[in-house]
């Protein structure tokens, strides 16, 4: 019978895959990038959870289909999040963070432009897969890279983003 173990790599040759970046990025590059990353991630679902009502209203949605889009993120995320931890043992991490940013980014845009359920429904399920790559691949990146005293300042740094981000989204649609 397979273990966990038997296929993902542990102890020091994970560190060292993931703390492996680029030669010319600075650790604090890495973590202003993907703390960035983060408040624009959660900015996202700030808004989205502040305009679910207008959304209902707009698409004449059901209370049930409104919580399945609520919960449509949820879905995508958790089904995607053990993919790119697995694959993350094949292919460097920076790049299943690029590809998992890129399915986001289109996601959210089409997101924007969806006119019925089933498109929206897609959108806010492949923003979760998407996203999935970036939350369980970044912050062992960030352990990886940053300074021994200062780990754990920079995972603060790196997760405050989560309720400034979603705080924000919430500014942000109450003005529009």
């Amino acid at each position: 019978q397979m273990r966990p173990s038997d296929t993902l790599p542990v102890g020091p040759d994970l560190c060292l895959r993931m703390g492996d970046t680029e030669p010319g990025m600075k650790p604090t590059t890495l973590l202003v990038i993907f703390a960035t990353i983060q408040f624009i991630t959660y900015l996202d679902r700030g808004i989205i959870s502040t305009y679910l009502g207008d959304i209902q209203d707009d698409y004449h949605l059901s209370s049930l289909q409104t919580g399945t889009l609520a919960g449509a993120y949820m879905v995508g995320y958790m089904a995607a999040s053990p993919i790119f931890a697995h694959l993350a043992t094949k292919y460097h991490p920076l790049f299943l963070i690029a590809l998992g940013l890129s399915v986001w980014s289109l996601a959210v845009v089409c997101t924007g432009f969806s006119i019925e359920f089933g498109t929206i429904l897609l959108a806010r399920t492949l923003t979760g897969v998407g996203e999935a790559s970036f939350a369980c691949l970044a912050p062992p990146l960030i352990d990886a890279r940053a300074p021994p005293p200062k780990k754990s300042l920079w995972m603060s740094i790196f997760y405050i983003n989560i309720p400034v981000g979603y705080a924000f989204g919430y500014l942000v649609a109450g003005q529009w």
